[in-house]
């Protein structure tokens, strides 16, 4: 990720503290909205895992 990131920051204005609508602003609102994607992937995987019994006590 990191590497991806070097190669295309000459692309971008960084400035400190940042302001809207800049590319920081713009990198977290996209993190911002693929988090909850992520946390609930996360979550799936560690559900509890119920085998289906309906079918073998056919």
């Amino acid at each position: 990720m990191w590497r991806h990131l070097k190669y295309i920051s000459h692309h971008y204005e960084f400035q400190y503290p940042p302001k809207k609508g800049d590319a920081i602003d713009m990198l977290w609102r996209q993190v911002k909205h693929k988090l909850p994607r992520a946390n609930l992937d996360v979550h799936r995987s560690r559900r509890l895992k119920v085998p289906d019994w309906w079918d073998h006590r056919r």
